[in-house]
């Protein structure tokens, strides 16, 4: 029997940038099956149920629960460390996937616009992304 080949799925981006959805997405669409998946917002959500929250001196907001009740600044600052990271994480990677969710085309919410394999990278259009072009394209 062939042996199976080990993955590793990783879904990143900014605060805000669509990366649950993404994968729920994907899995919804038979893309891949959902093995082990660690997102820190799930996470934090089945603490509160886990522990009695009501008893600690701590004071949770709804926004808390949600994950997307980051200020502003954080989420600038955030962008800039996670993009800076993208062009690493692009060269160390065997195979990688762009996806732009910016705006509605004809494939849905997510446009597979780029992809990385045997290392290549393969332009699905014309067009990329402002960010792509500013932290990939111009650092090949």
């Amino acid at each position: 029997m062939a042996e199976r080949i080990k993955r590793l799925r990783i879904f990143a981006g900014p605060n805000g940038s669509g990366k649950s959805t993404l994968y729920d997405y994907l899995v919804n669409a038979y893309y891949f099956n959902k093995y082990f998946h660690i997102n820190p917002d799930f996470i934090f959500k089945e603490l509160q149920f886990v522990l009695n929250l009501s008893s600690w001196p701590i004071q949770i907001s709804q926004e808390d629960l949600s994950g997307h009740d980051v200020p502003d600044e954080k989420i600038v600052s955030r962008y800039h460390r996670t993009m800076d990271n993208l062009f690493r994480g692009f060269t160390l990677a065997d195979r990688v996937f762009f996806f732009d969710n910016s705006q509605e085309s004809s494939e849905g919410t997510f446009k597979l616009f780029a992809e990385k394999k045997n290392e290549r990278l393969y332009l699905h259009g014309d067009e990329t992304p402002d960010w792509f072009d500013k932290f990939i394209l111009q650092n090949l």
